[in-house]
Formats: C-alpha cells, sequence, structure tokens
C-alpha cells in the first residue's frame, strides 16, 4: 500500500546543489545504482531540515550502496544550517542575530569569524577551499552568478537561486520559472509620441533574463490569489464598460476606473521581482527580495 512516505517528493544533494525532486522509489534504485549514497544529504516536505539518505531509507545490502567521502557543503536549497561540528572544522551556530552565514557550506558563524574572499563570505574551515576553487576557476557555492547589491538581487539568465523564498526566507516548496523583461527608461518617453512607437520599440531593445523563483507554500498561494485579484479586476473593468454603454449610467464608467486602477495597483503588488536593469549579457539586477534571502549571497562586483 502507498504512504506517505514512499510516494512523496525527495529532492537530494547532487555536486552541491539541489536535485530532484524523485519518488522514494526512484531515489532507492539511485542508491543501488551508486549514483546516491547512505550519506547523500535528502530532504522533502514535512521535514525541518536535511537528513542523510540512510537515516530515512534502509540501503540495499549491495556494495554499490557504500557511503561515499562525506561531503562538507550544505545545500543552500532549504536554508538549513548545522549546529555542530560533525562536518569538521568549528561548531556553527543556529542562524540568528549577529550570525552570518558561510556561502560555502550554509553553516551560521558570528560576524567576527567570516572572511570575504573576493565577494565570497566564508568560514574559516571553508577558506582552504574556496580558495583552491578560485585558483582552479571553479565558482564557490553561493557565488555561481547570484550575487546581492544592497537591497537588490543580482543573477545572471538561468542561475539557479538559493532555496529559500525571495519573500521571507523560508525553506521553499516551489519553484516558479519567470522571464523578466527590461528596457531603458527613457523609451517610456515615447509614449507621449505615439504609444504604437513605444511598443514596438520596446519590443525590440529590450532585454530579457530566465529565472526560477523560490516560494514558500504562504507566499506562493499569495501570489495566485493576487493574480486571481486582478483578474476579477479586469473583468470589472469590462463589465462596467458595458454596462455604462448599455445602460447609459454614468457611474458604471466610474466604477470601471475604480476597478481599473485597483487592478494595476493589486497587479504590481503581485509582481514576485521588479527588474531595474538587465545588460546585454544577461545579468539581472531585481528588486524584490527580503533582507533574510539576500544575506547569505556573496556582494556584486562590477
Amino acid at each position: 500500500m502507498d504512504t506517505p512516505e514512499t510516494t512523496a517528493e525527495w529532492y537530494y544533494e547532487r555536486a552541491g546543489a539541489q536535485a530532484g525532486p524523485v519518488t522514494q522509489a526512484v531515489m532507492m534504485d539511485m542508491l543501488a545504482r551508486g549514483e546516491v549514497f547512505s550519506n547523500t544529504l535528502i530532504w522533502r516536505t514535512g521535514l525541518e531540515n536535511w537528513v542523510p539518505l540512510g537515516s530515512v531509507m534502509s540501503p540495499p545490502p549491495a556494495s554499490a550502496a557504500e557511503s561515499a567521502p562525506a561531503s562538507r557543503t550544505l545545500l543552500p536549497a532549504m536554508g538549513s544550517a548545522w549546529s555542530g561540528d560533525e562536518q569538521g572544522g568549528p561548531a556553527a551556530l543556529q542562524p540568528g542575530p549577529g550570525t552570518v552565514p558561510c556561502s560555502e557550506c550554509g553553516r551560521a558563524f558570528p560576524s567576527s569569524e567570516i572572511l570575504d574572499l573576493r565577494g565570497h563570505r566564508v568560514c574559516a574551515g571553508c577558506k582552504p577551499v574556496v580558495l583552491q576553487k578560485m585558483a582552479e576557476g571553479v565558482a564557490p557555492m553561493g557565488g555561481d552568478g547570484v550575487w546581492r547589491s544592497g537591497p537588490k538581487l543580482v543573477f545572471r539568465s538561468g542561475a539557479s537561486l538559493p532555496g529559500k523564498c525571495i519573500k521571507c526566507g523560508q525553506p521553499s516548496t516551489t519553484r516558479q520559472q519567470r522571464t523578466l523583461y527590461w528596457h531603458a527608461p527613457w523609451i517610456y518617453i515615447l509614449v507621449l509620441v505615439s504609444l504604437l512607437i513605444y511598443v514596438v520599440l520596446a519590443l525590440v531593445l529590450r532585454k530579457k533574463a530566465e529565472v526560477a523563483i523560490p516560494l514558500c507554500e504562504e507566499h506562493r498561494k499569495a501570489r495566485s490569489n493576487g493574480l486571481l485579484t486582478t483578474w476579477l479586476l479586469v473583468f470589472g473593468v469590462i463589465g462596467s464598460i458595458v454596462g455604462g454603454i448599455s445602460m447609459e449610467q454614468p457611474w458604471f464608467f466610474l466604477l470601471g476606473l475604480v476597478c481599473f486602477i485597483a487592478a494595476i495597483v493589486v497587479g504590481v503588488r503581485s509582481r514576485l521581482l521588479v527588474p531595474t536593469l538587465i545588460d546585454d549579457n544577461g545579468t539581472a539586477h531585481a528588486k524584490g527580495c527580503c533582507e533574510e534571502f539576500l544575506r547569505s549571497l556573496p556582494t556584486y562586483r562590477d
């Protein structure tokens, strides 16, 4: 009989990044083939933190399921942090005021124990690893095309964002694929000349960036409710115009104007990320992330 444990979708660590989701049956097949190991970190909805695969699933007796060397990388996908020294190096703290997460291992440390290596904030234990990666030309964790610039998120098109909700910093449960568009602000002036000219130039000159936006369940629902409200208001505008014309009642047009303004306000507030710049290389600067989400990201260097 199927149970929540066997039908749940699991995420797992692969090369220091989040992969999945897959079912438990698929995970067991991967374990048997040696694609994952007993100490591979896994997570599903309902778990507070990432846990070793072997702690929730019994590995097969085949030698292929032997554990791989322990990894010091904690996936940023659920924003968890190790609370102890089981991964080696100095003991980490639980995230809180006065602590800063290491962008390589994800653990939280007092700000005085965090080093800034070319924009990557790392702990003393991860310093040799990060320096080696830099020497080999490998991007450290947290710096693979994702940064912060003050209150703004900076990312390369297609980069994988940390698996924390951009609105509250809590573990994400879903990702919404979006294409962000931006054009130079001066193009808006053309609206005063001709709306058609503005639309044509905006379509020709706009730049775009692709991103999968992580959200928690609460903010996913808030986003859906905002979009639903926006569309209801749009239908209200259409209904008011039709009613005003058919019944020759001026107050219908006033109602339509109110619905139109409300639809714009709700629609703007429902946007997840608002691009303020997208360059020719597809690097986007966007507003809309909370400080908790931005805190673990390295500083963007022009």
